[in-house]
């Protein structure tokens, strides 16, 4: 059987995951051990409160990367770059991996976007975190409709 080129081994995904996101050991993140082995190609860091997840989709073809909050709550990083600059693509050469371009993008937006907020920004994660959830859980979209003003 041929290997795709495109599409990353579970050693490289791990190898570029544990690279790239190097910077969130000195913001007090250790990586987590793999909680579910059906799910290998998914790299977690913590810190206790915050929850960095970096997983393999689409076949190899991209990642999600999602930051958790201790108590369920969830934001996309992406949603912490301003709208002006969500356009601009990342300065570097690809490597010919979708999935591995994906990760490095995602980290450097991290460094330059989420520093704050993994070293401890409450109040900027929960912004973006209560804007996710409004856009994306309807039961949460209807129960603001139904609140009366003052």
């Amino acid at each position: 059987m041929e290997q795709d080129s495109t599409k990353p081994t579970l050693e490289q995904f791990k190898d570029v995951c544990r690279h790239e996101f190097s910077f969130l050991r000195e913001l007090g993140y250790s990586e987590l051990q793999d909680s579910d082995p059906a799910d290998r190609f998914n790299v977690v860091f913590s810190n206790g409160a915050l929850t960095l997840s970096i997983r393999g989709e689409n076949w190899g073809k991209h990642a999600g990367v999602r930051l958790f909050h201790l108590d369920g709550r969830e934001a996309p990083v992406w949603w912490f770059v301003p709208l002006s600059e969500r356009k601009n693509r990342t300065p570097f050469d690809p490597t010919g991996f979708s999935q591995l371009d994906d990760i490095r993008r995602a980290a450097l937006t991290i460094s330059r976007y989420c520093r704050d907020v993994l070293a401890g920004d409450a109040a900027k994660f929960d912004a973006v975190a209560n804007e996710w959830r409004r856009v994306t859980d309807s039961h949460y979209r209807q129960s603001l409709q139904k609140r009366k003003l003052p």
